[in-house]
């Protein structure tokens, strides 16, 4: 079995300098200032994303926004996206592939023609910088969350703004619609998760539980008002929010331990899946919405019936914290990743284990399948991503060349192309992956 990596992305912050966009092929001459001869590097990876169609891959880096074809025989830099925006930190495309959106530290979101890179237009009413930013399923809304705690809703067509939802104390770590793309979830640091109306941009309900009070130090002093005593989501950070898969529950976890149910629609807090004794790392449901699985620092996996709204089985074996899980694309077996080196499948009927992979030479932050559910692919910190045959247990390969811990494994869409993110600052994407 032949697995070859075709392309590599180097990023490196040398020029906190903003240059006009060009489509030069040489990328180290691409808009530099007057007196400066070459661009040694690409700038510190924030977060990428592939076009719907699975053709591009948009990098935000310190530096601007790199857009690379991924095409098999065909990848190579197309262009750095600057306009003179500071310092981007993330990228989404529409939809249907026309434009890329982008959200920078100087507090504005920028849209390009996904095609030719062209800057369509600059909204520009944040007052902090923009971390987060996510298209609604139909494309004619775009959310963006900034480090005030504010949230913007644009109308795509107008390009103007539709609303601001106030509310949350400090920075809106993620920002997420609904399947039906009613319902915006935003998450902050301010340990609280809201629902708000996607079509007004009204403020729905704040997922609390009256018995959570605010853990006040873990809660920065430049993002939190003094005279707060609001009850929150978590008596620690939000870790995550998630969707089920019918779009009528949130999933959410925290520093806490806890996992806890949120009704999609009015915010109601449904239930609080208790058992876990440190923080929950990973929270993801079942394909068909019945289940949930939660990976914890307490070495254990634990699987919660959504419905009864129960405990129905915990998962022991691994000797350190899990930081990753996720459910096989038929819902049939569960794949963790811990820190002690090991990846490890389980039948989610029985909850018995499967079989341990072994390979990994350091903890594994990051297990993921493949849209077939045929190949597992495991990133660890020891600057390896590993590929795993689902049918058969066996270690298909490593694949290595990041100089520090790979943190994060991505499939494209059609399953071709893998993605790891590294601490080194680089992106690798690989392809012929069987």
């Amino acid at each position: 079995m032949r697995i070859t990596r075709l392309f590599l992305i180097t990023v490196f912050l040398v020029f906190p300098l903003l240059q006009p966009n060009t489509s030069a092929q040489d990328y180290t001459k691409w808009g530099l200032p007057d007196g400066v001869t070459t661009r040694l590097g690409k700038g510190y990876i924030r977060k990428m994303a592939f076009s719907p169609d699975g053709i591009r891959l948009a990098v935000a880096s310190s530096i601007g926004v790199w857009i690379y074809d991924v095409r098999a025989g065909n990848e190579k830099e197309l262009d750095l996206l600057t306009a003179d925006m500071w310092s981007p930190t993330s990228v989404a495309y529409s939809p249907d592939g026309t434009t890329l959106a982008s959200g920078s530290a100087d507090g504005t979101v920028r849209l390009w023609n996904a095609v030719t890179g062209q800057h369509k237009i600059t909204l520009a009413e944040h007052k902090g910088g923009v971390i987060s930013i996510a298209y609604s399923p139909d494309g004619t809304t775009l959310a963006s969350g900034n480090t005030k705690g504010t949230v913007q809703l644009w109308d795509t067509h107008t390009e103007k703004q539709i609303a601001t939802f106030t509310g949350h104390t400090a920075t809106i770590n993620t920002v997420a619609f609904s399947p039906d793309g009613n319902t915006l979830a935003s998450g902050s640091i301010d340990n609280t998760a809201r629902l708000w109306n996607a079509r007004t941009g009204k403020h729905i309900i704040t997922l609390e539980d009256p018995s959570v009070i605010s853990l006040d130090f873990l809660v920065p002093s430049w993002g939190r008002d003094p005279n707060d005593s609001q009850v929150k989501s978590h008596s620690g950070y939000v870790e995550s929010v998630t969707y089920s898969p019918d779009g009528t529950t949130l999933a959410s976890s925290g520093l806490d331990g806890e996992v806890r149910l949120w009704n999609a629609r009015t915010g109601k807090l449904i239930a609080i899946l208790r058992g876990h004794t440190e923080n929950v790392k990973s929270v993801t449901y079942s394909p068909d919405g019945t289940k949930l699985a939660s990976g914890s620092e307490d070495k254990t996996v634990r699987l919660w019936d959504v419905r009864a709204r129960v405990h129905i089985g915990t998962l022991r074996g691994h000797t350190d914290g899990i930081m990753s899980v996720a459910f096989s694309p038929d819902g049939t077996i569960i794949a963790s990743g811990s820190d002690d080196n090991t990846v490890r499948l389980w039948n989610a009927r029985t909850k018995k284990q499967i079989t341990t992979l072994k390979g990994h030479t350091a903890g594994v932050n990051s297990v993921v399948y493949s849209p077939d559910g045929t190949i597992i692919a495991s990133g660890g910190d020891d600057d390896t991503m590993r590929l795993w045959d689902t049918r058969t247990g066996e270690h298909m390969t490593a694949l290595t060349g990041h100089r520090s811990f790979v943190k994060s494994v991505a499939f494209s869409p059609d399953g071709t192309t893998l993605a790891t993110g590294s601490m080194d600052g680089t992106i690798f994407l690989w392809k012929k992956l069987r």
